[in-house]
């Protein structure tokens, strides 16, 4: 019998979580403490684009590295899954090594997207966006000055003010709505934003999509597209796999509900898209879940789940080395935990599963790539969002509270 503490709440992504009264009052004076951390945090956000403006000469086109360190070079543009950003991304193209088998190729692809993800700021850069472009030209007059001639030296009609000043240039380009948008739209939708890419001026970075292709021994590959944009850093956009070849879409997932188009149960080939969503229901392995795609006859849930999870071992294993350490062999159930204590105890397990974890790559680990076990580890010890604490009868009971496949990050 394990115990476990007695007064349950629900944290923010609906998971149970166990907590004493005392814990709960912690966290109440926690919120508090985390909202002051947020707009210190918003804060020093606006402080560093305003920093960065000043550096008006630099080039921002930063471009993506493989493993190796060899910067990638732009083959063209491409179209972008993200709506808050240009309509169409930086593109570029790479072909690994041939791998012994799916999962190997799988696994290459994950080296790289990690490898992508750092070079492209590690989290701490911010790309062309609607939010951080208007940050930027609210920073300051100059700033919004420096846009006015851009947009109206890419042949945009916006209207010259009276008066030429930085701060009546700036304006100008905020009130611009041609077609009556709401006031500080216009200037920045998709097809605007295209203007203010490969822009040396502008201190952000230019969103990206890599298209990555690993060849299989033998025959076939796997490919992707991962693009890194403000909204979707590191979405794994479109997978070739599985005998499906499909692209990413805002659609639920198959088997969420019964009868109509996404129901999951018809055995229609190949996937016609598959959900931005995760599949976070099933306990069984992803190695399982890839075979269950692969099998003639198999479903469109799963199919979905199957591709769903080559995105999860790439994405997530490339953010948390934890997750990678267990490759195919990760379920949503995998408990990462630290124990204090000893027979005869008490002893205390902490753990948060993957299908926590994952929610929590940017609020509690700042969307970087490459996560040491050791953040994890003290992210489970301070028992943050997600965390559930129990207390084992025994050493010997600790497999039950946490049953294999599992991480002991103590």
């Amino acid at each position: 019998m394990v115990s476990i503490y007695a007064n349950v709440d629900k944290d923010n992504a609906g998971t149970v979580q166990a907590k004493t009264h005392a814990q709960r009052t912690a966290d109440h004076d926690q919120h508090g403490i985390r909202d002051l951390r947020s707009q210190q945090v918003a804060q020093q956000r606006r402080q560093d684009i305003v920093n960065n403006s000043k550096r008006v000469t630099q080039l921002r086109q930063v471009h993506p590295q493989t493993s190796a360190g060899a910067a990638l070079a732009p083959v063209g543009a491409a179209a972008t899954f993200d709506d808050q950003a240009p309509t169409t991304l930086n593109h570029y193209t790479i072909a690994l090594a041939p791998a012994a088998n799916r999962n190997a190729a799988v696994q290459n692809i994950q080296t790289e997207y990690r490898a992508f993800g750092t070079s492209l700021g590690n989290g701490a850069n911010s790309f062309i966006s609607r939010g951080t472009l208007n940050a930027w030209r609210s920073a300051s007059a100059a700033q919004g000055n420096l846009i006015y001639q851009q947009l109206t030296g890419a042949g945009i009609p916006i209207p010259a003010p009276a008066v030429a000043s930085d701060q009546n240039r700036s304006m100008a380009v905020h009130t611009y709505s041609p077609n009556r948008e709401k006031v500080g739209i216009a200037w920045r939708t998709p097809a605007m934003m295209d203007h203010l890419r490969n822009w040396a001026a502008l201190p952000l970075v230019d969103p990206v999509k890599i298209s990555v292709t690993s060849p299989i021994v033998g025959g076939g590959n796997v490919a992707t597209d991962i693009e890194f944009t403000e909204a979707h850093r590191g979405y794994v956009t479109h997978v070739n796999a599985l005998g499906s070849n499909a692209p990413m879409a805002r659609v639920a997932k198959y088997g969420d509900g019964t009868g109509g188009t996404r129901d999951g149960t018809s055995n229609v080939a190949p996937l016609d898209q598959y959900s931005m969503t995760h599949h976070s229901d099933s306990g069984t392995t992803v190695d399982e879940q890839v075979n269950a795609a692969a099998a003639g006859g198999s479903t469109l849930s799963e199919k979905e789940e199957g591709i769903d999870a080559i995105t999860k071992v790439i994405a997530e294993g490339g953010r948390f080395q934890c997750v990678a350490a267990l490759g195919n062999n990760i379920t949503n159930d995998t408990k990462f935990y630290t124990r204090d204590g000893l027979d005869p105890g008490p002893i205390y397990v902490k753990y948060i599963e993957f299908r926590q974890l994952w929610t929590r790559w940017t609020s509690g680990f700042g969307g970087a790539y490459g996560i040491p076990n050791n953040d994890v580890k003290n992210y489970i010890d301070a028992e943050r969002p997600g965390v559930v604490t129990v207390i084992p009868n025994n050493e010997a009971d600790i497999p039950n509270v946490c049953p294999a496949p599992n991480v002991d990050l103590t």
